[in-house]
């Protein structure tokens, strides 16, 4: 796992994340801004996942050329964070 990113003043800029596994690689980039992510992870993934009959159908809406996949990630870190206050104080909560 490496990475690098800037804050600057209330704007947190993923310049790049990447992870690496067996038989598979993925970066992410993004900005996180008023709590809200929004970023994308680009994909790729080795001939193992790629034949992998749950991978091919779960992933094939983020294909963009072979091997390679786009997925967008949007998080609101607001609403999970008052659902942990939430849940801390007052127990089971959902949302």
């Amino acid at each position: 796992m490496m990475g690098s990113f800037e804050v600057k003043e209330d704007i947190i800029n993923i310049i790049s994340f990447r992870l690496e596994g067996n038989n598979i690689y993925a970066k992410a980039k993004g900005t996180i801004k008023n709590n809200i992510l929004d970023a994308e992870i680009e994909l790729m993934p080795g001939k193992s996942f790629i034949e992998n009959p749950l991978f091919a159908y779960e992933f094939k809406r983020y294909k963009v050329a072979p091997g390679y996949y786009v997925i967008p990630i949007r998080i609101n870190f607001g609403v999970l964070s008052l659902a942990h206050i939430i849940h801390k104080k007052f127990g089971r909560c959902s949302i």
